[in-house]
């Protein structure tokens, strides 16, 4: 559950979690 949340919060603000953006990224 706690990664779902993550999900949301980089969507609303990816400006911070830029490392978590990049990851995601990557995994795409």
């Amino acid at each position: 559950m706690a990664s779902s949340s993550s999900s949301s919060s980089f969507l609303v603000s990816p400006s911070p979690p830029t490392g978590n953006n990049r990851r995601i990224e990557l995994a795409g």
